[in-house]
């Protein structure tokens, strides 16, 4: 009987928190776990005892249990200390118990903690995966059969059989606006002029070309898109504007440098006819200081869909490292990926690409000698400097600084299946399913850079918020999105978000989720949005949903050690203390202590 206990106090009882509001959570019984749930726990197993003594407490105690909580856990300790006295004492008279009625008894303790736990299921080829307990009380996996029915739209898209509801997202490296603006930048040239003379610099682009639109980076660089295709001008057609006052040198194949003097009356003269000027920095941001949380949030939020012109320089700048790898390998492709695409952009992101092959099966095994040239050039270029190659980490890349535009960026060399593109069109097809999506991402991003900076993958705390967001079914599970070309079919079957809670609610709920995370004993799955048993003793293993590659280098986010996720994990409990005590300044930077 005893090792029997010992057996069901291993059992988990599964657990979700669901926030109704900032203060008070909704306790739901859901397939989560976690030491949140030791109350629910410890019932479990004083009704289990009863089942197997036979014995119940009385209504006068369970009323007088209520009246005085802590007669109520005194009564507790000392039913299960009769229990233990009358399991010795007839341990001691050597009463056997009868087969049948031990047999009856477990049966009712499993039936009680099936109950208690449902599977947890998990769509693999060929059918269903379910997690379940046998009549032992271990864990297995049972491989249930797939339906035979397939519908028409099944039957149309073979790979969508067997699997559960499926969302269609459409691919954002083929939409309409993404080669708009890679057609913008390849049409852009970056200036630089005299102090206080940018409207005269913009005078003489205009002798080059009709001018569509201009950024006013500094008050001496601006951003210049014409109208019309630029070869000409790469070509050396930018000789013919110059003059006595006005001076053209070539920094960069798209960076010009034009000087103007004032001694010659020309300059005078020079007034652009372009009505489309526009300032990057020309508003500035709504500061956080003295909001409340909820305004601070909505103002991470509007930060992030607010920063189009960003994009377009961003891009300027992609097409800058493009002319650099052409010099050192022709049939590659620079690819963006990350924040510049996905939505969740801030004004301070950098910029992540990839140098892909155009060439079928044109993928080196090594690319860390590419990388290498492509360093070489950058070094000789004026404009970069913080070059530093990292070529022996798990992902090689090379990260730089451009000085004109004041951004940060690395490359990397991906083969054609890599896993950065593939999530760039998943998070920006998440951060499009609900309002609170793109808040509260930016949210937890601001949260990491105050309080876990010094944990080297910042996706890390990313993915979990994603998975904290499956849970509360504003996002799907990762399996269940499919990228399709037809806009036609990503119309019909559409993510439809059925919860509505706030961003504030969304935080104050990560936090209390992840305080109470039993990650000793359980892991996260965003492929499947369920909480799975450990794959790894010791450590927490995250593994990458948008690998497509098992083996590859892409395939783990991290493993995550057990001392770090235990600070990770007080890092929560201590943002929970702030938000009940001062709300308002855990989104604040915070002093050295």
């Amino acid at each position: 009987m005893a090792a029997l206990m010992k057996r069901i106090w291993q059992f988990p009882v599964q657990h979700l928190y669901r926030p109704t509001d900032v203060f008070h959570l909704q306790q739901q019984v859901l397939p989560s776990f976690g030491r949140c749930c030791r109350a629910a726990r410890y019932t479990q197993t004083q009704q289990i005892s009863r089942t197997l003594s036979g014995s119940s407490q009385s209504p006068s105690d369970d009323q007088s249990a209520k009246q005085h909580p802590a007669k109520e856990t005194k009564a507790k300790l000392s039913t299960t200390a009769n229990l233990s006295t009358k399991a010795t004492k007839k341990k001691k008279k050597k009463k056997k118990t009868s087969l049948p009625e031990y047999m009856n008894a477990l049966q009712q303790c499993l039936e009680t903690i099936r109950q208690a736990s449902p599977p947890v299921q998990v769509n693999v080829k060929g059918g269903l995966r379910t997690w379940v307990l046998d009549d032992s009380g271990d864990w297995i996996r049972r491989q249930e059969p797939s339906s035979g029915n397939a519908t028409q739209e099944q039957k149309d898209h073979p790979d969508l059989v067997n699997k559960g509801p499926t969302w269609f997202i459409e691919d954002v490296y083929k939409s309409k606006e993404y080669q708009e603006k890679i057609n913008h930048a390849e049409r852009s040239l970056l200036i630089q002029c005299n102090s206080n003379m940018i409207q005269q610099g913009i005078a003489v682009c205009e002798r080059m070309g009709p001018v569509s639109k201009v950024l006013m980076i500094s008050n001496r660089t601006i951003l210049v898109t014409f109208a019309e295709e630029i070869s000409h001008v790469l070509d050396g057609a930018y000789k013919r504007c110059q003059s006595k006052a006005v001076s053209i040198q070539r920094m960069e194949n798209r960076v010009f440098e034009i000087k103007i003097s004032k001694k010659h009356e020309a300059h005078e003269r020079l007034k652009p006819e372009c009505q489309n000027i526009q300032q990057t920095l020309q508003v500035p941001a709504p500061k956080l200081k003295n909001k409340s949380i909820d305004q601070q949030i909505t103002i991470l939020g509007q930060r992030a869909l607010c920063q189009g012109d960003y994009q377009d320089v961003m891009l300027f700048l992609r097409q800058c490292i493009q002319d650099i790898v052409d010099m050192a390998a022709p049939d590659h492709q620079v690819v963006p990926f990350g924040s510049v695409l996905n939505g969740f952009i801030s004004d301070n992101s950098d910029l992540d690409t990839m140098v892909l092959s155009t060439i079928g099966n044109g993928d080196i095994a090594d690319g860390r000698p590419l990388l290498k040239q492509i360093e070489q050039i950058m070094k000789r270029l004026k404009h970069y400097n913080s070059i530093l190659p990292l070529l022996h980490t798990r992902v090689p890349i090379v990260q730089y600084h451009n000085k004109l535009l004041g951004i940060r960026g690395d490359i990397s060399y991906s083969t054609s299946g890599s896993s950065g593109k593939i999530a760039t069109i998943y998070m920006k097809a998440i951060s499009e399913f609900s309002p609170s999506v793109v808040p509260f991402i930016m949210t937890i991003k601001r949260w990491t850079k105050i309080y876990a900076s010094w944990y080297p993958s910042k996706f890390v705390f990313i993915a979990m918020a994603l998975f904290y967001l499956q849970r509360c079914k504003v996002i799907p599970p990762i399996e269940e999105l499919k990228i399709v070309d037809d806009s036609s079919l990503s119309a019909d079957r559409k993510w439809a978000c059925s919860q509505s809670e706030s961003p504030s609610v969304l935080l104050y709920g990560f936090f209390q989720f992840y305080k109470d995370f039993d990650f000793q004993s359980y892991d996260i799955c965003l492929t499947s949005g369920q909480i799975i048993p450990k794959r790894q003793p010791g450590s927490t293993t995250l593994v990458n949903p948008f690998s497509t590659v098992e083996k590859s280098k892409e395939h783990l986010i991290s493993e995550i050690r057990e001392n770090s996720m235990e600070r990770i994990q007080a890092l929560m409990e201590e943002s929970l203390w702030i938000l009940s005590s001062s709300p308002a300044s855990l989104l604040l930077p915070q002093k050295p202590r």
